[in-house]
């Protein structure tokens, strides 16, 4: 069984969001995660979202909300996406048969979203050293004008 978090730098803060599913369909589910940006704190959140996607992944229906509902801009006190990615930088976890993998993403061009940075996911082999890892591709990564 595999897990999907998003996790999204902005400001001093790091927001984990985990995602839900089961058969190619993903969504955001609750609860997401704001912690200080520190290796320490970063790395035991993203097990920690980890664990809560993966308990989520058979449901295959998303629940039925609006984007100006959604559990995290509530959590944040905004009142869209494009105020949230607003000077955000964007990376993804997933595992798989025990393994985590990473995915990088830079701003759209367009500035509705995020766009892969490149398809090959980066393996994280040191679980330890993963809110480290997390932190320095969200650092280096450009963020949302």
């Amino acid at each position: 069984m595999s897990a999907q978090v998003s996790i999204f730098l902005r400001d001093d803060q790091v927001i984990l969001i985990p995602q839900g599913g089961g058969g190619g369909l993903s969504y955001d589910i609750e609860p997401s995660l704001v912690v200080p940006a520190e290796a320490g704190k970063v790395g035991t959140a993203a097990l920690q979202a980890i664990e809560i996607s993966r308990q989520s992944q058979t449901e295959a229906t998303p629940p039925r909300t609006r984007a100006s509902s959604a559990p995290v801009l509530k959590k944040l006190r905004l009142k869209s996406y494009k105020e949230f990615y607003r000077g955000a930088s964007h990376c993804y976890l997933y595992e798989e048969n025990g393994v985590i993998f990473m995915l990088r993403f830079r701003p759209a061009q367009d500035g509705a979203g995020f766009d892969l940075a490149s398809s090959q996911p980066e393996t994280i082999d040191n679980r330890e050293r993963l809110g480290e890892i997390v932190l320095e591709c969200l650092k280096s990564s450009p963020r949302m004008p």
